[in-house]
């Protein structure tokens, strides 16, 4: 038994160094964790910025990411998430992240990581919104995508302002858009088929004509009862019908 019991603890120990150095070793999100091992610098409270940024650069930075967490605080009511943002100016610091090109990826509640963009506020904005929604919807609902994540998209797209996507898409983009289902499997494969320009606009003109309908004081009350219920379309339902909104 006390050779089993040393045996497990040896094992325990090798699982938990060899993740560890996986952790360091393999680019991704997990470095997030320690943005200033690999190169980066504090420069507020959880933001950690290219080291060749210059200072000007790092207040207009910090601007575009205060005036983004205004547009997403005035949407909410509020902001209950505090992710930790990694800003990285050039190509070899988003690579350490696990960047595969993106202007800015969310993940969960814990942290977003921006790159260079002639429309950083809108990104920035766009990405807070996500972690803001995942906050709210909890780890459960996260997994479980009670959220589709094409509306996850939209209302994103929606409270940044993002000025790509100012005209509405065609009925048949939105009525393509509202068939997928709430995996990101299924976003993602929709995303490859039609194009993101097609997949993001569909998304943010639904929500949009959502807001149309019932006001911007309603969506509000639309995403806390989604968050809440979990069930999309009973609720667009009841919109239809004009009740509770």
């Amino acid at each position: 038994m006390r050779l089993a019991r040393h045996l497990f603890l040896l094992l325990s120990s090798l699982l938990l160094v060899g993740g560890v150095v996986a952790a360091v070793a393999l680019p991704g999100p997990q470095r997030m964790a320690c943005p200033t091992c690999f190169g980066l610098e504090k420069a507020a409270d959880n933001v950690y910025v290219d080291s060749v940024l210059s200072a000007r650069q790092r207040t207009q930075t910090l601007q575009s990411i205060d005036r983004a967490r205004r547009q997403v605080r005035e949407f909410f009511g509020g902001l209950k998430s505090d992710p930790r943002i990694v800003v990285c100016r050039t190509r070899a610091c988003a690579q350490i992240f696990g960047s595969k090109g993106a202007k800015g990826v969310a993940y969960g509640w814990q942290g977003i990581l921006l790159t260079n963009s002639r429309i950083f506020g809108v990104i920035a904005a766009h990405e807070l919104a996500h972690v803001e929604l995942h906050w709210r919807m909890g780890l459960l609902g996260w997994a479980r995508g009670t959220v589709p994540a094409w509306f996850d998209e939209g209302l994103a797209t929606v409270i940044s302002n993002d000025p790509r996507f100012k005209h509405d898409a065609s009925p048949k983009a939105v009525r393509e858009i509202m068939k997928v289902n709430s995996y990101l499997g299924q976003w993602a494969k929709h995303v490859e088929k039609v194009g993101w320009r097609t997949a993001y606009g569909a998304s943010a003109t639904r929500v949009r004509k959502l807001e149309r309908a019932i006001g911007r004081d309603g969506l509000k009350r639309f995403v806390d009862r989604l968050v809440r219920e979990g069930d999309l379309s009973n609720l667009l339902r009841k919109v239809g019908d004009g009740n509770a909104f």
